[in-house]
């Protein structure tokens, strides 16, 4: 930090720095929009004690007069993450993450068992649907005389049939396979959640 002359603020020299801490100082201006967010931001320790609201709105208003899209790292305008792509991140990251699992992610979707079959047996019906036009068309197809002594098509309609039976097996299969590995980790979870709590209980009874 450097001054550019006596009267002037000191300005960074590290560009790259100061678009980064400036971006990342102005999500704190579009949290932190009034005293009862600015109460909870300082009970979550998001800020120091010792700062006040008034001072808290001037640093806010000198943010707000450097404020202009050069000055601010691009990570910074784009607006906020998708809940899937947090979810995702955190799935592909979750050995650099404390207390977190590769399934459960940033937030689990699935409170219930029902949500899970409802969307992931959603996309099957779907898929159904159009499996029963095509093979509609291709019975149609079979009965002209221009297709049903062509082999390429016979062999496409064969090829497609087995599909449209094996498909749906496989896929459900895949679907309870995939409950099943949840159904065992929320076990897991459950049990050695309530293992650390009643320890915890016990800890605390002995201390009394």
């Amino acid at each position: 930090m450097k001054p550019n002359s006596s009267d002037e603020p000191l300005m960074c020299t590290q560009r790259k720095l100061y678009r980064g801490a400036l971006g990342f100082l102005l999500t704190y201006v579009q949290l932190i929009s009034y005293e009862s967010d600015f109460n909870m931001a300082k009970g979550a320790w998001l800020l120091p004690k010792e700062v006040a609201w008034e001072h808290w709105l001037e640093l806010v208003k000198q943010l707000i007069a450097l404020e202009e899209p050069k000055d601010i790292n691009k990570h910074y305008i784009y607006g906020e993450l998708r809940l899937n792509r947090l979810n995702f991140i955190y799935r592909w990251a979750w050995w650099n993450v404390k207390d977190i699992s590769p399934i459960r992610g940033y937030n689990y979707n699935y409170n219930q068992y029902s949500v899970f079959f409802r969307r992931n047996f959603a996309w099957v019906a779907a898929v159904f649907f159009y499996v029963t036009i095509v093979l509609t068309a291709m019975q149609v197809g079979l009965g002209t005389d221009r297709l049903k002594n062509d082999t390429r098509f016979q062999a496409a309609s064969y090829g497609f049939t087995v599909f449209s039976i094996l498909g749906p097996i496989l896929a459900g299969g895949v679907a309870m396979f995939t409950f099943f590995l949840l159904f065992l980790h929320n076990l897991a979870a459950t049990l050695a959640f309530e293992k650390k709590t009643f320890g915890k209980l016990k800890q605390d009874k002995y201390r009394v």
